[in-house]
């Protein structure tokens, strides 16, 4: 009888060691009802997938799908790209005090991005690019001192982006086809770990700052379909790999260092063509007459200060000639010998 009682008891305490290890190993109550939250404000109902949410079992547990927690069982990444999630995120997703990735790219998300999320300081990323936000980037984001990855491109977001000056732990930044409208601040020259930056399809006016050719680990750099104006900052930025401007309104001459960068377009805007030895080995378009001016594009070369379709670039003088009838050591069109 004793030693019955003695396996009762050892019974006992094992069920209740069981049931507070169970109950250890789960995700907070608060983290759970910010999920359901989300799943609510965001339609999960009509997920593509939705796989075991909502199911009575602790999200970390069970394997909800799109949720990823650490070992302490704490909610660390949402995942949830391309799977219909609609509606609105919502307010109580500070809840969510551990999270480190939050990626809901290409949905149909509305409404504005929570100030919340700017409470949640363990942001490594977030990426709710292609969905359909609205408003302005929230000033608590200013708190995100960890945040390395902000992607918010092709969305309706509108105001100035002063705000991500604050990040300084950023690495790429993506805020392209959206409706800012603002200047760019020069305390952008704050984000000396930014290697990209992408702000492409929006209505920046105003000069380039040449603080942004200081950034000293910037390698990819997308200004186009603005309304930039004045001159392209002649600062040489070594690591600079990247470089789109077209269609602005920048003039004077393209500056030297633009022949040392791998990749760039800076056609459609008010440049003076360089009559410069390089300049004969890159693309320009248009031109079509003698003149001094030309934008350095794709498909055309740029040669003593007029541009000429690469196809027939001429070797000696310009003449003039008929339509239609070759001239020395060239091609006729519309009346200027190339």
């Amino acid at each position: 009888n004793m030693l019955r009682r003695v396996d009762s008891k050892l019974l006992f305490f094992f069920i209740l060691f069981f049931i507070f290890l169970r109950l250890s190993l789960t995700a907070t109550p608060s983290e759970v009802d910010a999920l359901e939250d989300l799943y609510f404000s965001t339609n999960g109902k009509y997920w593509i997938q939705n796989d075991n949410w909502l199911n009575g079992e602790d999200p970390c547990y069970s394997n909800w799908f799109g949720i990823f927690c650490n070992t302490d069982l704490n909610v660390i990444e949402i995942i949830l790209p391309s799977n219909n999630v609609t509606g609105i995120l919502s307010a109580s997703m500070d809840q969510l005090f551990s999270l480190e990735n939050l990626v809901l790219p290409d949905n149909y998300i509305s409404g504005t991005i929570p100030s919340a999320l700017g409470y949640i300081d363990s942001f490594y990323e977030l990426s709710l690019y292609s969905n359909k936000l609205e408003s302005t980037i929230p000033a608590s984001f200013k708190a995100l001192s960890n945040l390395q990855y902000l992607f918010l491109s092709s969305n309706n977001l509108s105001g100035s982006i002063d705000v991500v000056t604050y990040l300084t732990s950023l690495r790429s930044l993506e805020l392209s086809n959206n409706n800012f409208e603002s200047t760019l601040p020069s305390t952008l020259s704050n984000l000396q770990n930014l290697s990209q930056l992408l702000l492409s399809n929006n209505n920046f006016y105003s000069t380039i700052p040449d603080t942004l050719f200081t950034l000293s680990n910037l390698i990819e750099l997308e200004l186009d379909n603005n309304s930039f104006q004045g001159e392209l900052p002649n600062i040489y930025n070594y690591k600079l790999n990247h470089l789109t401007i077209t269609n602005n309104n920048l003039v004077g001459t393209v500056p030297d260092f633009i022949q040392d960068i791998g990749s760039y377009n800076i056609s459609n805007n008010k440049f003076d063509c360089p009559i410069k030895e390089w300049c004969i080995k890159e693309l320009c378009d248009p031109c079509g007459i003698i003149g001094s001016q030309c934008d350095l594009n794709y498909g055309h070369f740029c040669k003593i200060g007029k541009c000429s379709p690469f196809n027939y670039l001429c070797g000696g003088a310009y003449g003039t000639c008929n339509n239609n009838t070759d001239c020395i050591s060239g091609i006729c069109n519309s009346g200027i010998c190339y």
